[in-house]
């Protein structure tokens, strides 16, 4: 909201994937001059309607209107001063924000205009990610690897799960915290849509058996305003977090025994809207972690 109300007065505003229709709603009370949403499902473009009705902008001397359709087939007449997208999901990019940032930016956002957020910070650790204790000690520990989902094991439905560790004691933070990827939406040229398998070197700082990788997002809308998902935890008070609707992401290892100042490399994949790790040697494989 507070980034909004910097940005949209007497601007003409874009939403991305707008959903419930909440952020055109704001960016209307913040005296933007006209309000474009774009939603492809239309149960939800529906609905979006009706909460701008009922929040009183349809009658608005303020054009605030919802395009129904893909967003490669929005048809626009004019450029916009700010163009936002709310399309981060608990691993980040799963949302397709990059590629649709891209494209806004090469179709409808101004020269010199604002696009909301303006950059996406990935960070990650290694963790120790234990089964919770069963009533009257039943043993389940082999069913490890579809908690915390995986690629290592063959038949595991998942590659990595959404993880509430704010709420969770069952974890234990292993190494330090990496930042591994960062996307600038506002840059002059967009992010890569891939990036080839890349190094991450994660510091042990605490002995365990590391059998996973988390990681969370900072979201910066502007140079003041942030989203993180990092755990509310004190393990992560650097990074200031505060509860949200988003997890954490969580991605198996075959299970490794680590001690304080030893260095583990993972690699890790961006295709498209997902992240992959993996082990240097297993590239493709099995998410593995190494000792240097």
């Amino acid at each position: 909201r507070r980034a909004l109300e910097r940005h949209c007065k007497g601007r003409r505003v874009l939403e991305l994937g707008s959903g419930s229709g909440l952020l055109l709603v704001l960016a209307a009370r913040a005296g933007a001059s006209e309000v474009v949403g774009c939603e492809v499902n239309k149960a939800l473009a529906e609905a979006s309607r009706e909460i701008l009705r009922v929040n009183g902008l349809s009658d608005s001397d303020k054009p605030v209107k919802v395009e129904c359709c893909d967003a490669h087939a929005l048809e626009l007449p004019r450029r916009f001063d700010v163009v936002a997208a709310e399309l981060m999901d608990y691993t980040g990019p799963g949302e397709m924000i990059q590629e649709l940032l891209s494209l806004a930016q090469a179709k409808w956002l101004k020269p010199g205009g604002v696009m909301i957020p303006s950059r996406l910070e990935l960070y990650a650790f290694l963790a120790e990610y234990r089964m919770p204790e069963m009533p009257g000690g039943l043993e389940l520990s082999v069913l490890e690897p579809w908690l915390a989902g995986t690629r290592h094991w063959p038949g595991c439905c998942w590659e990595q799960v959404s993880a509430q560790l704010s709420d969770d004691d069952g974890w234990s933070r292993l190494s330090g915290v990496a930042r591994f990827m960062t996307f600038h939406f506002n840059a002059p040229e967009p992010p890569p849509m891939e990036r080839k398998p890349a190094p991450v070197n994660f510091a042990v700082e605490a002995a365990g058996v590391a059998n996973a990788v988390v990681w969370f997002w900072v979201a910066h809308l502007d140079d003041q305003e942030r989203l993180c998902t990092a755990p509310v935890h004190s393990d992560f008070a650097a990074f200031r977090p505060e509860r949200t609707c988003w997890e954490q992401a969580l991605q198996s290892l075959p299970p490794m025994a680590v001690d304080p100042g030893e260095r583990v490399q993972l690699l890790v994949e961006h295709r498209g809207n997902a992240i992959h790790w993996a082990h240097p040697g297993e590239h493709g494989e099995a998410g593995v972690a190494s000792s240097a």
